[in-house]
């Protein structure tokens, strides 16, 4: 599976726009945050494509749970929920980068226990090491 990726485009009724928007996910992402938001909200793919972009996204052989193997990809990581709350939910209150205070849009409390947090916990998957933060990771 290295090298691999599943695309998808979505193509709206109308093009307005020449250029498509694409989509890029982070390391343990599985690129279903463009389509809904972690409280269950239409995401940024459905807003393009009103907008008449076509949105493109992926899925890479590193974000996929079965398709990412140690001996294959190296040291698996996997994030923490102290480490998701720090950096993707609960930021303002836990963060510890430069403008971590501003991150306040993450819906409900951020943290573990609060339902919206555990479903976006629950999407989260295995990553490679070899694509891991520099930084590192509780």
């Amino acid at each position: 599976m290295g090298g691999s990726a599943y695309v998808e485009v979505w193509v709206p009724k109308q093009v307005r726009h020449p250029y498509p928007i694409v989509y890029l996910h982070g390391a343990g992402q599985t690129a279903t945050d463009w389509q809904q938001t972690p409280d269950g909200r239409p995401g940024w793919a459905y807003y393009f494509a009103k907008q008449g972009y076509v949105p493109v996204h992926g899925r890479f052989a590193g974000a996929r749970p079965l398709a990412v193997r140690a001996d294959h990809d190296g040291t698996l990581n996997i994030r923490t929920a102290s480490n998701l709350e720090s950096i993707f939910t609960a930021s303002a209150k836990k963060g510890d980068f430069p403008r971590a205070k501003l991150h306040t849009q993450f819906p409900g409390t951020g943290l573990m226990g609060d339902p919206i947090f555990d479903d976006f916990a629950k999407r989260k998957c295995n990553f490679s090491a070899a694509v891991a933060p520099r930084r590192r990771i509780n």
